[in-house]
């Protein structure tokens, strides 16, 4: 959705330089010294819900693809909770049943949504913490790894205008600022390599 997509594709919000895509190797490089040869391809596209992901064409038609970070949630509570799981594991079981998306080809990392602050649409708290149940699930059910952004960085009532956007100018905050996106995203690395791994 548009707290992953790049400006181009309705995400942005936070300026280029923190765009997952550029932050991810900054990070991985400079945080964990990890030196690999890594490409990063984002294809989030702002608006969207897990039902409009194009699971396998934002696949490698290579193999190449080693992992597939996925974050939705933000836009699917007008779904509800039933739809939203029955979307979540519907795209996971397509992406596991090509040959490109086995569990020993590709490592799939499910990002819970970023907190919002935005109760008039109902994305808010009470949204996020139904959703924990349904990402643990299908993490679970189909071998993903979990992250869990919402309870990393929740209660973001007081951040509109300060680590996130203001949209409605009514200090509801919906899209990470740089000091927030810094953060989700950092989070992630230290979630998938700790301070004491050594990476080959």
């Amino acid at each position: 959705d548009s707290t992953v997509a790049t400006a181009q594709n309705g995400g942005g919000y936070a300026g280029i330089d923190f765009e997952p895509q550029n932050l991810l190797p900054n990070y991985l490089v400079r945080a964990k010294g990890i030196r690999n040869n890594m490409a990063f391809v984002n294809r989030a596209v702002g608006g969207t819900s897990i039902y409009q992901m194009n699971a396998i064409q934002d696949l490698a038609h290579d193999g190449s693809a080693d992992l597939f970070i996925i974050k939705y949630g933000i836009n699917d509570a007008g779904r509800g909770l039933v739809q939203f799981a029955a979307d979540m594991r519907a795209k996971l079981a397509e992406i596991r049943a090509n040959g490109y998306g086995t569990i020993n080809k590709l490592t799939i990392v499910l990002m819970m949504p970023s907190a919002t602050y935005d109760p008039q649409h109902g994305r808010a708290s009470p949204w996020y913490e139904q959703l924990r149940g349904v990402y643990i699930q299908a993490a679970r059910d189909y071998r993903c790894v979990l992250f869990d952004t919402y309870a990393y960085l929740r209660d973001v009532d007081w951040c509109a205008g300060l680590m996130m956007d203001n949209p409605f100018d009514n200090g509801q905050g919906v899209h990470p600022t740089s000091i927030m996106q810094n953060m989700i995203w950092a989070g992630l690395v230290d979630h998938l390599f700790t301070e004491s791994e050594i990476t080959p």
